[in-house]
């Protein structure tokens, strides 16, 4: 048995050993979403056109499809014909264990007043997960000038200003502190598949 989530499995495999590829996000459900609020340049980045050819070529492929929603069931239902019947849905699991990291320390370790507002963000760097969106909001609404915080757990590496902490990659455990270290969630995602995030 052979489970791929990287790619368009081999044709070397075709006859071969049963395959388990599974759906965890939609490019094609993305990229429609892009033109829909108006960032056309999704149309010339050939990696999108690339990843919609594997999802193409999944969906026409004789392996057992396995989706993380139901939400990307049926987005390659709609864009890639794929029979909802094939897709059996799994969804991705998250811990939400008590902190490791008492709340107190967390904040301190990172130079958080204790009674400072936090505001909590997780993902990468990437124009999907709408942190550009929610900096305009941030800044407009002037949360910061009266001692908010806001950290972004993920992103290439660490980064610091005056109210905006990006903590760089972390352990899962360290996603959990966090949730539990922050007074609110925001979730500003212009497309996600599942919303682990979430």
């Amino acid at each position: 048995l052979i489970h791929d989530h990287t790619g368009a499995a081999p044709a070397s495999l075709d006859g071969g050993p049963p395959v388990v590829q599974t759906l965890h996000f939609c490019v094609a459900a993305k990229m429609a979403t892009y033109v829909r609020i108006g960032r056309l340049r999704t149309l010339v980045n050939p990696a999108n056109w690339r990843a919609a050819g594997v999802e193409r070529a999944r969906a026409r492929s004789g392996a057992t499809l396995v989706a993380v929603s139901e939400r990307v069931r049926g987005e390659f239902a709609r864009f890639h014909g794929v029979d909802p019947a094939r897709v059996s849905v799994i969804p991705n699991g998250a811990s939400f264990a008590p902190p490791r990291e008492p709340r107190e320390r967390m904040r301190h370790r990172y130079g958080i007043p204790p009674t400072a507002p936090v505001v909590l963000t997780v993902g990468r760097d990437d124009f999907v997960k709408g942190f550009g969106l929610f900096s305009r909001a941030w800044t407009r609404s002037g949360v910061a000038d009266r001692g908010a915080v806001w950290v972004t757990v993920g992103g290439r590496a660490q980064a610091r200003a005056a109210s905006r902490i990006v903590t760089g990659p972390v352990s899962a455990q360290e996603v959990v502190d966090w949730v539990h270290a922050a007074d609110f969630g925001a979730f500003p995602s212009h497309y996600e598949g599942c919303g682990l995030a979430l």
